[in-house]
């Protein structure tokens, strides 16, 4: 559909066996939003999901898209083709899909939970604690606190309140222009009976009750229509079940309306402990059938299960990308039997956590490289595939067996890694120190400079990766529930969607998006590899996943061709 949705897949010549835009039916293809292309070990579905839409209302359609994308998928399966899934899927598998804050949190689950079995860790006042009477506490005696508090009257005075809501023009002040404006404000009622506001001024009447409707506990269905393109009637969806409400939210409510206030502790702890998904439990159980019935693989998140702050999407018209509030939406699915077959080479420790050793069973070796991105000036989703690269891309020496193939992936993967330490410390540092040395620029001081310009190795059970990513680091795959570790995470994840603070946040007065340099675009561009690919935000709201594999089964092939070396790469942008 022209300037709306779209998407396209691009190939080496000779990779691609046939390609098919009808794939959905009817009117589920009208707006191009998936593409079929048949490789020689799998075929590709590119595809960008419908959004929910305002107050959900998209829903049925979004459903329809999904359970028609899963039947195609099924149907290449029985014809003995291993499927790989990528695009914009607009769903929030897990709670770590999201900022900490913007999780939600079922309330009538969160009151029926016994005190958290988790090892106890204990916090002190801070700066950040918002709640001035606390004191040395661990954040499950807090989360305890808080829990009976509801349970007392607390979440019934909060359900009264919003329940009653109004919406009403006042007058604020605006800072920018010295004088007070009219704007549209929710209003509740506080704990001394006083009209109190809940969230941020709007410009008109509907802007604020859009708003509120992120604030409502109310059970929320959308029924599907003729007018949604399906044809059928009566088919009701559950867009957001009873009482659940956002963790901020959940706070802000919870201060204004009853005059208690929680720490940044306890929000946390709600957050990383008691927290689901954001998407709707119809998306949520499509999702998990894909993967449970249908055996498909969340590529990022099995490589990654403990990774924070690793999102593809932030709003920006809110400049959410520089403090990092943003959300994964961005997919590549694998087929079980597929990722069984393929050794799953990570790239480069910045973008993503070393991931454990693999073993793959004994064959020959075929690269396949799968890349998401995105592309918000033409509007498109876009996929690339590629075979036979170049020498200085990858190993193309044929493998006398899978064991090979290993050796020659762990000396390759050694290789890659330490040029790419040398380039990510070279394009991230030198220009700032050259125009400033001495001075902090963008996040990086002198001293960080000289740490990355070392580009000192060491290894670790048999995986390299270079000390100048302190960002690696933290993302082992041992899971860590400490507060520390997963807000040094959070840290790291911010230096990687900000290039270590080079892409600059759009000023509130206008203008658009500060141009970045030469070097600042180049930080994008890296060895292939499995993982995240930070695009300058100037391309778009979205950036790119990545998959790479090395496929150790001929019998994979599609097309039954012989054994052999091969490659190919692909790679789709939504928006």
């Amino acid at each position: 559909k022209k300037g709306f949705n779209g998407v396209a897949t691009f190939a080496r010549k000779g990779l691609t066996l046939s390609a098919d835009r009808e794939v959905l039916g009817d009117y589920l293809d009208r707006e191009g939003r998936c593409i079929l292309t048949r490789h020689h070990h799998f075929v590709l579905f590119n595809v960008y999901t419908p959004n929910d839409g305002p107050w959900s209302r998209a829903l049925p359609l979004k459903m329809r898209f999904l359970e028609a994308l899963r039947q195609a998928m099924q149907r290449e399966r029985a014809l003995g083709r291993r499927v790989i899934l990528a695009g914009d899927l607009n769903i929030q598998r897990r709670h770590l899909d999201c900022h900490w804050k913007r999780r939600m949190v079922d309330v009538t689950t969160l009151m029926r939970l016994t005190p958290p079995q988790h090892p106890k860790t204990t916090t002190t006042t801070t700066e950040t604690d918002d709640d001035a009477n606390a004191t040395t506490m661990s954040p499950q005696e807090l989360f305890e606190e808080a829990r009976r508090f509801l349970q007392d009257g607390g979440w019934e005075k909060v359900r009264s309140a919003l329940s009653q809501r109004q919406f009403r023009k006042c007058k604020v002040k605006a800072s920018s222009q010295n004088r007070s404006i009219e704007k549209w404000r929710v209003v509740v009622k506080g704990a001394d009976g006083k009209d109190v506001f809940l969230g941020r001024p709007f410009e008109s009447e509907g802007q604020a009750k859009g708003a509120y409707d992120d604030y409502s506990v109310t059970e929320r269905t959308v029924a599907s229509n003729e007018g949604d393109g399906g044809g059928l009637e009566n088919v009701k969806y559950i867009a957001r079940p009873p009482n659940q409400i956002r963790v901020d939210q959940l706070a802000e409510c919870v201060r204004v309306i009853t005059g208690k206030k929680w720490s940044e502790a306890l929000l946390r702890e709600i957050s990383e402990h008691h927290s689901i998904p954001r998407s709707s439990p119809c998306c949520l159980q499509w999702m998990n059938s894909i993967m449970r019935v249908d055996k498909m693989v969340d590529s990022f998140a099995a490589l990654r299960p403990h990774a924070r702050g690793r999102y593809t999407c932030w709003d920006q018209y809110k400049n959410g990308r520089y403090q990092n509030q943003g959300a994964r939406i961005d997919y590549i699915f694998v087929d079980q039997s597929l990722w069984e077959k393929g050794i799953v080479v990570t790239g480069p420790s910045l973008y993503g956590t070393p991931p454990p050793p693999r073993t793959a069973p004994a064959s020959t070796t075929t690269t396949a490289t799968i890349a998401t991105s995105t592309n918000s000036n033409s509007n498109n989703n876009i996929a690339t595939t590629s075979t036979a690269p170049s020498t200085n891309q990858l190993n193309t020496t044929p493998f006398s067996s899978c064991d090979d193939a290993v050796a020659a992936a762990a000396a390759e993967q050694e290789e890659e890694d330490a040029l790419d330490s040398k380039l990510l410390a070279d394009t991230i540092c030198n220009e700032e120190v050259k125009d400033m040395v001495g001075k902090e620029v963008r996040g990086h001081n002198q001293k960080q400079h000289k740490k990355c310009k070392e580009g000192v190795m060491r290894k670790d059970e048999g995986k390299v990766y270079s000390l100048k990513s302190a960002a690696s680091s933290s993302f082992s795959s041992s899971s860590s529930s400490s507060s520390s570790c997963v807000r040094e995470e959070e840290k790291h994840a911010l230096d990687a969607c900000t290039a270590y603070g080079r892409w600059r946040m759009a000023p509130f007065a206008g203008g658009g998006l500060p141009d970045g340099t030469q070097s600042d675009y180049d930080t994008q561009f890296c060895r292939p590899h499995t993982g995240i690919i930070y695009t300058p935000p100037q391309y778009s709201d979205h950036i790119g996943v990545s998959l790479l594999l090395r496929i150790c089964d001929s019998s994979s092939r599609n097309d039954g061709g012989e054994q052999g070396n091969s490659s190919s790469s692909s790679s789709s942008s939504s928006s």
